[in-house]
Formats: C-alpha cells, structure tokens, sequence
C-alpha cells in the first residue's frame, strides 16, 4: 500500500513570512515533497537536452519518473517553443535492481549510437540507479571508447538536493567537454548562455547588443550543434540568462579567461535600466540611449496600471526571472502580494524582498515542490490573480474564479520587453477598458 503525504493546512500556516525573510533571512521548507515533481533535476534535464541539435539524451530511470520527464518535455513539443523530442529512456526495472545493469546499458547505448548516429549523447541518471550504485560514470567511460563521439555524463540524484537546479546547473556545465581552446578570439562577440536562451533571437537583449557594435557568436544551449559549442571560446565574453548557467560560466572563465555579465531578469522599471547600465559598462558602450524608448514604454504601462488595481490581491509562482522585483512592481499598482512561492532564493533575492518589505509588502513565502492544499489556499485566500509558469492549476482556478494567468508562452522574453508581456498577460482584461490604450501598438513597438 503506497502512502502519499501531503501538508495540512495548519502546516501551511507555518510558511514564512516577507518579514521573517528580511529579517532573519528565513527560507521556507518544501512539505512533503512528492516526485517526479517541479523539484527535480531530471526533468531540467529534459528540457535542456533536446535544444542541443544532433544530440541524445539516454535517460536511465523507472517507468515513473520516465513517463513523468515524457509528459513535461511533450508540454514543450506543443507549446509555441516546439522542441523536438530527442529523449530516449532506458527503463531501469526490479530485475536491473537485483541483478545490475551497467552491461545491458552500454550495449544499449552503443546499439542506439549505430542506429541513430548523433553528433553527442547526454546519459542521464535519475535518483534509483545512484541508490542502487550502479557505476554508469564506467559504463561512460566504455561507451566512449567504442563510438568515438563526445558522450556526456550528468547524474541528477535529487534524493542529496530537492531542487531543478541541480539538473539545470549539470546539463549547462557538461557542454564545457564540448569546447575547444580558441585558436584566436573575435574581438567585440559575446555568447548567449542559459536554459532561457531559447528563442534569444527574438528577444530584446539580442537587438539591444547588435545595436552596440558587439556580434552574438553563439546561443548556449539552444541554437547550437558540436560545432557551435567547439567554437564558443572564441567570444570575448559570455552574458549569463539565468543562474543556472553560473557553474559553466565560471569553469570557462577559469579555462579559456572569458568574462561573463549575469543579466538576470528584474520587473520594474528601475531595475531593469539599473540593470542595462551595468551592462554597457561591462561591454564599455553606450546603451542607455538604445533602450530609452523600450524605458519609456514600461513607464507608459506601469503609470495605466497605477489607475485602477488598488485592491486587488495575487498569488505569484513563476520561477521565472527576480519574483520578489515583481512583488515590489505589483505592490506599487496597489495590489496585495498574498503569497510568494520560490524555487531557489538568491542573493538579490534577499535585496528584491528587502526593497518589497520597505515598500510596505506583506506576504506568505512558501516553496515549489510542496505537495500542500493548494485548492484549500487558493479558496481561502481568493486572489485575483495566480499568476503561474505551470499549467496545473488552471481547472482548480477556473473553477474558483480565480483570475489564472500563465506566463509560460512568453518565458523566453528578457528586458524591458519581458515586463511589458507579462504585465499585458496578467492585466491585458484591465488594460482594454482603458481608453485610447492600444495593447497590439505596445507590443508591436516593443518588438520592433
């Protein structure tokens, strides 16, 4: 009989608070946590894998955990990011437990390399196989010697660290086995390094650099093969998307001497032009005057916003960009900020929450990952908007009234365009009643 916990809610009632946060730097812990879930290495890794082209990731897991990583990468298949599927599961089973399983695994690997023939192959281990230790860093090691292409292991053992991160900080820092050392640098070239960089072509941060004179010489891990990774040393410099992509950026610092500026994704408007200035004295150029009109179109929002949400209340569980930045945008339209619910916590994290706390805000602080009475939450609370990066929680909102807004579609945004989608996603309702405001017009400028 399987015994599935789950929090109460006077155990949520525990969560910390904004000022228990501040003031003692108190992070909640995840109740109950049940897997696969939104914690789990394993299906960062699954999300990662398939944007390196030509390349195959053989996932070592149970049916459960396989069919789970399956569901969550087919939620990207089918979403505007179409990524194509290049997961291949290796269902470690009870007999592969009693027996052992390290033979069966290389020659599967190496009959799949003579079928399918890709340029690399990620093996991936999920939380059993480590339990049971089977030594597939050996089998690794084997496989190499017979296929003769770069084959990369990434273990995601998330029994030592409940967090995604770890699969994500994994995944990135592997494709360091796939650089070469630059036979010269291309002067005034940077990379484009994080799990968010999907799409960055189309983003504002692409158009802002190539109006600086500098050259985008590669988008790490999307929109590169092994030769895009082989050349990436050859950039100046390396501007990081999102945290998870720190470890690599460090390790190629200390091999190939490359710097990297770590343009993490703030809400309001300040911070965001805050953050562009630390960027042009990275690049040693002039930005300030490129951004001004993407500036003035976020102050042009915020100030309709300002008019007319006083009152309102909000969940917020994005995991996406500095949440507690957002927290503080939100709180200055009057809205109150009921819960926060984090993933990791950084430290500009704790400077984004001081600058809410000061403001005023008040909120919850709860965990992802936390297998706790959301429905009972939500109904208690009754926010106007739950404002999410996940699609779970769209039947309980509807069938609450609870405004459900999802900012998945648009995660790959950065910069000022970034706020602007997300603020027209959560209160493009709000923003139509206003007269003379043409949504599509804003959109259009700031995608021009």
């Amino acid at each position: 009989m399987e015994l599935i916990m789950t929090a109460t809610f006077s155990e949520l009632q525990k969560f910390v608070t904004l000022d228990q946060l501040v003031s003692e730097k108190k992070t909640p812990d995840i109740v109950a946590p049940v897997f696969p879930g939104l914690g789990c290495g394993f299906f960062a890794v699954s999300f990662i894998a398939p944007l390196i082209e030509k390349s195959a990731a053989i996932m070592i897991a149970p049916a459960i955990c396989a069919h789970n990583a399956r569901v969550f990468m087919s939620r990207f298949e089918q979403s505007s990011f179409m990524l194509k599927n290049n997961l291949v599961f290796f269902l470690y089973e009870d007999d592969d437990i009693i027996h052992g399983a390290e033979e069966t695994i290389k020659n599967a690997i190496v009959d799949f390399y003579h079928k399918q023939k890709p340029e690399v192959i990620f093996v991936v281990t999920s939380c059993l196989p480590e339990i049971v230790g089977e030594d597939i860093e050996a089998v690794v090691r084997q496989v190499r010697d017979v296929v003769k292409i770069p084959v990369l292991f990434i273990r995601t053992e998330n029994f030592t660290n409940i967090s995604s991160k770890q699969g994500m900080e994994r995944a990135l820092e592997a494709l360091i086995e796939l650089m070469d050392y630059p036979v010269q640098k291309i002067p005034h070239s940077v990379n484009i390094i994080g799990a968010s960089a999907f799409r960055s072509f189309n983003t504002e941060l692409f158009t802002v650099i190539s109006k600086t004179g500098y050259s985008i010489h590669s988008v790490i891990p999307s929109h590169t093969d092994l030769n895009t990774l082989q050349k990436a040393p050859e950039a100046s410099c390396n501007i990081i998307l999102d945290r998870g992509a720190l470890p690599l950026a460090e390790k190629m610092k200390e091999k190939y001497q490359m710097d990297y500026f770590l343009f993490d994704r703030p809400f309001s408007p300040e911070s965001i032009l805050h953050l562009y200035r630390n960027l042009g004295m990275f690049l040693s150029v002039d930005i300030e005057s490129i951004i001004t009109p993407e500036y003035n179109s976020l102050l042009q929002l915020t100030s309709v916003l300002k008019q007319g949400l006083a009152g309102k209340k909000a969940i917020i569980s994005i995991g996406q960009g500095r949440t507690f930045d957002l927290a503080f945008l939100l709180h200055s339209f009057g809205i109150k900020i009921a819960a926060i619910a984090i993933d990791e916590i950084f430290e500009q994290d704790y400077a984004d929450a001081k600058k809410f706390h000061s403001d005023g805000g008040k909120s919850d602080i709860i965990r992802n990952a936390s297998c706790y009475p959301l429905e009972e939450y939500l109904v208690r609370i009754k926010p106007d908007y739950y404002i999410t990066f996940s699609g779970y929680e769209e039947n309980m909102c509807k069938e609450n009234h609870i405004g459900y807004r999802n900012i998945h579609s648009i995660a790959f945004l950065n910069g000022f365009d970034f706020a602007i989608h997300i603020l027209l996603e959560i209160f493009g309702d709000y923003v139509q009643t206003i007269p003379n405001f043409d949504i599509s017009a804003m959109k259009m400028r700031v995608n021009a």
